[in-house]
């Protein structure tokens, strides 16, 4: 739960959208009628083998069990083929059909109570949210950021561009591909652009300088490592989007979130439930973008609700600033 996607509306001042979405998952829940208590319901969504106990695990409870690494491949091997065989445990939540019956003044008087300076934008914005279609909509707005995450990874692969993945002297990696390092852009046909090159690099510019001790091709081009690179930043950017960003920043963000005695038994397993979902949902379309498999979603409204979500997430972590 640990990713953050830039703000390019505040000169790139980094907010943690997916955590946002989370925290504001949290206010929805608390907010919740306390009479809706359809826990089994959900749970029963998910495959047999991944229920832990009452509810769907929180613990990277979307983390791929199946990830395949190919070193011995070379890129032009997988490209060929479909890498992702098996996504069948993960649950898409844009197929899914769930009204939360939530109290309207009550996530308003959570929200405001969270962000005080932006009170104003928050009471002139709220009204255009469905509390009925709140889930409908993230479940497509992580639909929508995996996939263009997705088809990003895909696009820097198959250019044969390292984002920023190496080995230097010594042997701990370095890895731009995750998803801090990415603009939630403000308008046009997408939502996402990657940033941080700083340090990127093209196959025919690659030299190896990982272990000089121990490497043959030490100071040469490596074809093979080349390829580990590129595919080890496939993997890294699928366990970020799943949660398992480790930023220090935003590490404990949502971990100060805490139901308490007073809210009602359900509301814990259940945001633990539709936070899962959504971490299915963002994970499997980065993987059908990624194998170009045919998708289709609903375009996402850049001046409805779907815009005040994004903007609200954003403001929910205003004062984690990476």
């Amino acid at each position: 739960m640990l990713w953050s996607i830039s703000d390019t509306r505040r000169e790139m001042a980094k907010h943690s959208l997916f955590t946002g979405f989370e925290v504001l998952l949290y206010f929805i829940v608390k907010s919740m009628q306390t009479d809706y208590a359809n826990v089994p319901t959900f749970q029963a969504m998910f495959p047999k083998e991944r229920h832990e106990k009452e509810w769907v695990d929180l613990t990277f409870g979307c983390l791929p069990c199946y990830w395949k690494y190919l070193e011995d491949q070379k890129y032009v091997d997988f490209n060929q083929s479909k890498i992702y065989t098996n996504s069948s445990y993960l649950v898409n939540a844009v197929d899914l059909s769930i009204p939360l019956k939530v109290e309207k003044e009550s996530l308003l008087s959570f929200l405001i109570g969270q962000t005080p300076l932006f009170n104003d934008f928050i009471k002139e914005n709220f009204q255009v949210l469905d509390s009925k279609e709140l889930f409908k909509e993230l479940a497509l707005i992580y639909a929508t950021l995996g996939m263009e995450c997705g088809i990003i990874c895909r696009t820097f692969g198959d250019a044969g561009l390292n984002w920023g993945s190496y080995c230097d002297h010594s042997a701990e990696m370095h890895c731009n591909a995750h998803g801090n390092n990415y603009v939630l852009l403000p308008k046009g046909n997408r939502l996402l652009a990657p940033v941080d090159f700083d340090i990127s690099f093209f196959r025919e510019d690659y030299i190896d300088i990982n272990k000089p001790e121990e490497n043959a091709l030490y100071g040469k081009y490596n074809e093979k490592e080349f390829d580990s690179l590129i595919n080890n930043e496939r993997l890294m950017m699928e366990l970020s989007l799943a949660g398992g960003e480790v930023a220090s920043n935003f590490q404990s963000t949502i971990y100060q979130y805490e139901f308490s005695s007073t809210d009602a038994s359900y509301k814990k397993p259940l945001f633990l439930i539709l936070q899962t979902l959504l971490r299915d949902t963002l994970i499997l379309y980065f993987r059908k973008a990624f194998d170009k498999d045919e998708i289709s979603l609903p375009k996402i409204n850049r001046e409805g609700s779907m815009k005040t979500i994004m903007d609200l997430a954003l403001l929910m972590t205003d004062k984690y600033i990476a």
